[in-house]
């Protein structure tokens, strides 16, 4: 499942592991998901190592990964990989395609159940692209355009490739009024099209931030008349957070971490 910044993926997989487990409780043929978070375990260079992992860490038990491996088999699990481009796959000293042949190579064989060796990976687009891909597109030659080593490894393991959809703006309306309210939620959207910010707020995270950011938004245009952009709001956000991240032990103050961030 492939997706831009901010487009949905991590969520997409918590709510898909959601409806698994609840059908689980009621229905003992369907599979249990284990959803694994990559970012982690960013050094993980054996999936058995993955697996017992992850384990450990929901339930406190450590188990045999060989158990796991054969209820995958079974179909009695569902392996739920996201943020497959958070791995530390430099300092495991592993290749990406190699990591990646090692997350799904239990597909590469059928499962004693059509459910068996089931395995869901979440990644960014430009992990599946090569870089001259954008330069062949712009000159027309999309058609010449060769799979990229993952979108081959993808096939060769009879998988499928999907993109999670951006936001239509009658999408965008929804979620700000889910978050503001039929009138501020309204209100959001005109600000956002009369600004010329529509196009930021097609990925849900980028919503997010656009919301949190909207009262200094519109006061900050209020005082100075002009257009917001993508820096004013990165910039709203940033201060924003600045000043609102506070932890236990922090030995730089906001000013310090911000004079940072400007250089």
């Amino acid at each position: 499942l492939l997706g831009d910044y901010g487009t949905g993926k991590t969520a997409f997989t918590e709510k898909l592991a959601y409806e698994l487990a609840k059908r689980a409780r009621t229905d003992s043929a369907a599979p249990v998901p284990l959803r694994i978070s990559l970012r982690d375990f960013p050094n993980k260079v054996t999936l058995e190592e993955l697996l017992a992992e992850r384990w450990l860490q929901a339930t406190g038990q450590r188990k045999d990964p060989r158990v796991l491996l054969h209820l995958v088999q079974r179909g009695r699990i569902v392996l739920l990989f996201d943020a497959f481009d958070e791995m530390g796959i430099a300092a495991a000293g592993r290749s990406v395609v190699e990591q990646f042949r090692m997350l799904v190579r239990i597909t590469g064989s059928a499962g004693d159940r059509p459910q068996g060796n089931r395995v869901l990976v979440t990644c960014r687009e430009q992990f599946f692209k090569d870089h001259g891909d954008a330069v062949k597109a712009a000159s027309g030659d999309e058609d010449r355009i060769p799979a990229s080593p993952l979108q081959d490894i993808t096939q060769r393991f009879d998988g499928a490739i999907n993109t999670v959809a951006t936001f239509t703006p009658d999408q965008i309306r929804q979620f700000l009024v889910h978050r503001l309210g039929e009138e501020q939620g309204d209100a959001a959207l005109k600000f956002l099209r009369d600004q010329g910010m529509m196009e930021l707020g097609d990925r849900p995270q980028l919503l997010d931030i656009i919301v949190a950011s909207l009262p200094s938004l519109k006061q900050q245009h209020a005082s100075t008349g002009t257009a917001m952009s993508t820096g004013a709001l990165y910039q709203v956000y940033t201060n924003k957070w600045l000043d609102d991240f506070k932890p236990v032990e922090r030995q730089s103050s906001s000013e310090t971490l911000r004079t940072l961030l400007e250089e």
